[in-house]
């Protein structure tokens, strides 16, 4: 059982599924600065979460938010989970189409 700070118990160690939210964090990050393409490569690529494998042992690759929001193929702008996420970190006075011409 892991408890965290919040006081929050689960059965289970959530960690590397709840470190996916600093791949969000430093998606803004870099959406805010500029770097688009640091962003995307968060987004296909994973930046904080571990992936573990069938056997529980980590691997190289990292939890991706790509992987979370499709299973299968595709580039990340045909993904509409990409483009939710752009609406979500963008600012609350642009319109979709202000967000999404900003973002991509």
């Amino acid at each position: 059982m892991a408890t965290f700070e919040v006081g929050i118990n689960t059965l289970t160690d959530v960690t590397a599924l709840s470190n996916i939210a600093l791949d969000v964090r430093d998606m803004a990050s870099n959406l805010k600065s500029g770097n688009l393409l640091v962003a995307q490569r968060i987004y296909t690529q994973g930046a904080n979460s571990a992936l573990y494998d069938v056997f529980g042992e980590e691997t190289l690759d990292k939890l991706t938010l790509k992987s979370m929001g499709q299973a299968g193929s595709g580039q990340w702008m045909d993904d509409p989970s990409f483009t939710f996420q752009m609406l979500g970190l963008s600012s609350v006075q642009d319109s979709a189409a202000e967000a999404i011409s900003k973002h991509s």
